[in-house]
């Protein structure tokens, strides 16, 4: 079985209504690791992007008849590539719009998909 199979993708309505509002209070200690008997999450970032590459690159296929517009991801994608959606990702959670996270296994060598944590794209 393909690690990144089990992707999950969640989407999170906006705490209040307008524009301007904040997608998790202000007091909100946001997780920065979930850890099970299983595996664990940590939050995507440069600190993981091995992981996280080789866990996509390993399932191209499936990916993209599944997740994607059949376009991502390309064979050609390197680990620079990489490495700018990792940092991308960190900087939307330590901005807390978005909370990107690698399902990791317990030692942490290993990702086998990530959790997206964001507000949802419909108005309402």
């Amino acid at each position: 079985m393909k690690h990144f199979s089990a992707v999950l993708f969640l989407a999170l309505a906006a705490w209040a209504e307008g524009p301007k509002a904040a997608f998790v209070p202000a007091d909100y200690a946001v997780p920065k690791e979930w850890k099970t008997s299983r595996y664990r999450l940590m939050p995507l970032s440069p600190a993981i992007v091995r992981q996280d590459y080789e866990a996509y690159m390993s399932s191209i296929e499936h990916l993209r008849s599944t997740f994607s517009d059949g376009k991502w991801p390309s064979p050609e994608l390197t680990m620079a590539d990489a490495m700018k959606d990792m940092e991308n990702e960190e900087a939307r959670f330590e901005a807390r719009t978005s909370f990107a996270y690698g399902v990791l296994t317990l030692d942490g060598k290993k990702e086998l998909g990530p959790v997206y944590v964001r507000p949802s794209w419909k108005t309402g």
